[in-house]
């Protein structure tokens, strides 16, 4: 839970990485939280559970997701 108006309004999306100047703001490709780089959970790394992911989403949708090669 959000400690103060300004925390709770940081916490969807994190809007200073759209306006920040600050250099890791500025940064790709990075996992932030509460405005800290943070390692995002190893799952989301994994293959295989990405395209189970995938697959489900488009079971559930009835919409395929394209091939990639």
């Amino acid at each position: 839970m959000p400690q103060s108006l300004v925390e709770g309004q940081m916490r969807p999306g994190e809007p200073w990485l759209a306006t920040s100047d600050d250099q890791l703001a500025r940064s790709t490709g990075k996992y932030f939280y509460h405005q800290k780089l943070r390692e995002p959970n190893p799952i989301g790394r994994d293959l295989k559970t990405q395209d189970e992911l995938l697959a489900e989403c488009a079971r559930i949708s009835g919409v395929p997701f394209p091939e990639q090669h």
